[in-house]
């Protein structure tokens, strides 16, 4: 079975730019251990790259250390759960065809793109209808010999949904433990833009489109939703 975990993902690495993430995390890490031990984990996968492939587009950003991976590290000692990262790095994004992210936020951006979408609204549902079914297939791909072990997934709020009806198609049992983590002080309240979430319901509401052609950038009734 996959028990999803969704979160927002400055709670899921170490990474100390607001004062109030260290708390954030340890609540999120104490979190995990008692996920773990209550639903007798052996295998903890996120939706992260592994922290060495860095972005060779941005050369000065550190790689961010997993919270998941650091806990793990620690209950190996005692158990025998291992921890595995599921995202594509950069490099398997470009052979991907999936890019960085998404272009119309993104600099340097991909200005015939750019030309196309012509609201950030416009660029998430682009993401999420073409660029999310490759990455979470990916994610699978990733799991594909451990999906018979009790396994916990940690994503973004938004994909507890959509890996789980992918996994669903499979035929594989999941089980959603948090739609979105929220640290206790409620510091972490769900800041997932309006555009974003927007684009979201969309494609919760009507599927996925084809993955060839785009008809979220090309069949402009869309752009009113």
């Amino acid at each position: 079975m996959v028990h999803l975990v969704g979160c927002r993902h400055s709670v899921q690495t170490f990474n100390p730019v607001s004062a109030y993430f260290p708390r954030a995390q340890a609540s999120f890490k104490g979190f995990l251990r008692d996920q773990i031990l209550r639903y007798s984990i052996s295998l903890v996968a996120e939706e992260l790259a592994e922290p060495h492939d860095c972005d060779p587009n941005r050369p000065n950003r550190r790689p961010l250390s997993s919270v998941a991976r650091d806990l793990v590290n620690e209950l190996q000692k005692t158990t025998d759960v291992e921890h595995r990262y599921c995202e594509p790095c950069p490099a398997e994004k470009a052979r991907l065809g999936i890019g960085r992210g998404l272009h119309f936020i993104d600099d340097p951006c991909n200005r015939d793109l750019k030309r196309l979408i012509r609201s950030e609204r416009e660029a998430h549902l682009h993401d999420i209808a073409h660029r999310w079914p490759i990455r979470e297939k990916f994610w699978v791909e990733k799991l594909s010999k451990d999906l018979h072990r009790e396994v916990l997934f940690v994503c973004g709020a938004l994909h507890r949904c959509t890996f789980r009806n992918r996994l669903r198609e499979l035929d594989i049992e999941t089980n959603v433990i948090t739609r979105f983590f929220d640290h206790d002080q409620g510091l972490l309240r769900n800041h997932v833009a309006a555009d974003e979430l927007a684009a979201y319901r969309q494609v919760r509401r009507s599927g996925f489109p084809p993955e060839s052609g785009c008809p979220c950038i090309t069949v402009r009734p869309m752009n009113g939703l």
